[in-house]
């Protein structure tokens, strides 16, 4: 999830600087129209189904069909915020909508960054003040860093589940978006293929103990910024990447991932877990 913030900060700016419509209504009423049309749909069939099977296997689906209803609104990392939740304690596992919450920072986030890139950059119809965008975005890209690591040590559940805590990871990837020229130069000239090594350390990093998740969090989102700005169509990793069988994977990853918790969830309150 720490390396979909970052994707999604990068993709979500592009989105942004590349509208060609910068009066006020249409700029924001194109970008919400397009985020509604991506999400929504697949979140209401997935919610509405799942529900249904909810009601079917459990005496007591009250909770769970509220989290749903949650969901929706984009709110759902409120409520397990609000209920204190361990994202992996055993109780989660049995929630079909438990991963919406990162979602739901999503919407938060794509509610309150629009406003922003609009106000501090744009001039005269076109994105011009890109530098004043870089410290603001930097600003609130430390703020939000020492929130999560403050709170991740005083209020563990805030620190995973509220957006304030969660934004500098998606404001990493906007930042990157605007400088990867200058981070890709830099890299530029280095012997060794430092992108194809990216992924490795992502790995290794995963490996690392529990008991050190701010730091962990850190370097997968620095790894992944560095590798999103220095990766070239001719390193293997790219090839590798880029094949048919992944690039569909990624086509198809929103829906794989709001699918894969309900049913693992249904599941556990059914028939089980099976290698199959």
């Amino acid at each position: 999830v720490d390396i979909f913030f970052v994707i999604s900060g990068y993709l979500i700016t592009i989105s942004l600087i590349n509208v060609k419509d910068c009066e006020f209504i249409p700029f924001f009423i194109g970008f919400f129209s397009r985020r509604i049309k991506r999400l929504i749909p697949l979140l209401i069939v997935f919610v509405v189904f799942t529900s249904i099977m909810i009601i079917i296997l459990n005496p007591t689906p009250g909770y769970y069909l509220w989290a749903g209803i949650y969901s929706l609104l984009g709110l759902s990392n409120f409520e397990f915020w609000k209920n204190t939740v361990d994202y992996f304690a055993p109780t989660t596992s049995l929630n079909p909508f438990t991963h919406t919450w990162s979602l739901s920072i999503e919407a938060q986030f794509y509610f309150i960054f629009p406003f922003l890139i609009y106000f501090l950059g744009y001039k005269d119809g076109k994105i011009k003040k890109i530098k004043t965008i870089l410290i603001n975005l930097l600003t609130i890209t430390i703020f939000s860093f020492i929130v999560f690591a403050y709170l991740y040590s005083t209020n563990e559940s805030a620190a995973y589940f509220l957006m304030p805590s969660r934004a500098w990871e998606l404001t990493t990837g906007s930042i990157i978006f605007l400088t990867h020229k200058k981070i890709s130069s830099f890299f530029e000239n280095s012997k060794l293929k430092f992108s194809n090594l990216i992924p490795l350390l992502i790995i290794g990093t995963f490996l690392l103990p529990n008991k050190f998740p701010v730091l962990s969090t850190l370097i997968i989102v620095i790894l992944t910024a560095i590798f999103m700005s220095i990766v070239r169509e001719k390193d293997f990793i790219y090839k590798l990447f880029s094949n048919g069988i992944l690039r569909y994977i990624g086509l198809i990853s929103y829906s794989l991932y709001l699918w894969h918790w309900g049913i693992l969830a249904l599941s556990r309150q059914s028939i089980g877990i099976f290698w199959w």
